[in-house]
């Protein structure tokens, strides 16, 4: 059976289809909807890989991923970032901030 992934993402929709997609693929598959859930999450569940959204209602998904690699608990977590953006300065930033992976949403 799979790890347990954290899927972060503002727009519930997209929470649901990635849920199904990864429980299919035999993951174990947590959602937050924002920033604050995602950094409770990370810290309680302690997931395998977290599916980051760049752009939360709470907080940005860059700072999310500033405040996930300054925590002890939640430094080691690979995090994938996501976003509608294909802007290169959105990357960067991402990279900046500690993602291990940058991807477009389709």
């Amino acid at each position: 059976m799979g790890g347990k992934v954290l899927i972060v993402d503002d727009v519930a929709t997209n929470r649901i289809v990635m849920k199904v997609k990864l429980t299919a693929a035999g993951y174990h598959p947590m959602v937050a909807a924002d920033a604050a859930g995602c950094l409770a999450f990370a810290r309680s569940e302690s997931p395998d890989l977290i599916l980051l959204d760049f752009v939360l209602p709470d907080m940005s998904g860059p700072e999310v991923l500033r405040r996930l690699r300054a925590d002890p608990v939640t430094q080691h977590i690979p995090v994938v970032v996501f976003s509608a953006s294909q802007s290169v300065e959105d990357r960067i930033e991402a990279f900046r901030a500690g993602a291990d992976e940058f991807l477009v949403k389709p």
